[in-house]
Order: structure tokens, then sequence, then C-alpha cells
């Protein structure tokens, strides 16, 4: 079976997540206005738009992989490709109003990032972890993480 993965750090979702026994969706960085989506990657390795956004001399830097690892941890649910809740890249921007140049906007900066748009998917729905196989990066590689409550 094929996955795709919801990256976050260890350090500050993790718990949360583990405690609430669910992903949630959210628009954190888009319009009051703009319905919530979970979004899910690709990427087997790590989704580059996924690192934690942090202020370096005076601008926003996202973090790589190796500093996410090294300050906040990383850690992922992954989910069957196949479930017929994700929705493709624009079939997401559409259900949430995101227009044409907005859309574009996005893919440019996340791929100055190291991300790409062909692997963003998203489901509108709380996913129960349950549901999802989650796992932990020690550096080296990923290892399975119980999420039973």
């Amino acid at each position: 079976m094929t996955l795709v993965y919801h990256y976050t750090s260890v350090s500050q979702h993790l718990p949360l997540i583990l405690d609430s026994g669910e992903l949630r969706p959210s628009n954190t960085g888009g319009r009051e206005s703009e319905p919530p989506l979970l979004w899910f990657s690709r990427n087997r390795s790590w989704e580059a738009t996924a690192g934690k956004a942090v202020m370096h001399r005076g601008k926003i830097k996202l973090l790589n992989m190796r500093q996410q690892h090294e300050s906040y941890g990383c850690a992922r649910f992954g989910i069957a490709e196949d479930d017929p809740r994700l929705m493709e890249w624009r079939d997401a921007c559409q259900y949430a109003g995101i227009g044409r140049d907005e859309r574009r906007a996005m893919e440019r900066n996340g791929k100055k990032r190291g991300g790409d748009s062909t692997d963003w998917v998203a489901v509108s729905s709380t996913v129960p972890i349950l549901m999802l196989t989650c796992e932990t990066f020690n550096g080296i590689t990923w290892e399975p993480l119980s999420c039973a409550n």
C-alpha cells in the first residue's frame, strides 16, 4: 500500500495530536473565510514546505529536515494514497476558494523551498490517528510509533 504523509514536529505538535486522537484540518496561514484542510505529501522522505517557520536574522526561514529534526523533531502520519477523501492540489485549492494566481504563487513559493505541488494532497475532514501510520525520525530513518492513546 502506498502512503501519503502529514509531516509535523515532535516537540510542539505530536503530543497534542496524540492527546486529541486525531489530525484536524486547519486554515492557518490562509484567509479567515477559507475552509480548513489537512495537508499530506507524496514525498516519502520529508515535505520541504512542512518545516517550522522561524525568525533568523530578522527574516522568516523555513527549517529543512535536518534543522527541524535537531530543533523540534520530525514526525509523520501516513494514510493510503487511494483514500477517497484525498483531494489533489488543484481540487483542494478550488475547494478552499484559492484562485489561480494565488495558487500559482503558492506553487512558486513551495518550489523555492524544495517542494512540489504535484506531491500535495488534502482532506477536508478530521482523521482519527488510529486510521493512520505514525512514525518519528531518528536522524537516519523513520521508526514506527504507537498511535494508541
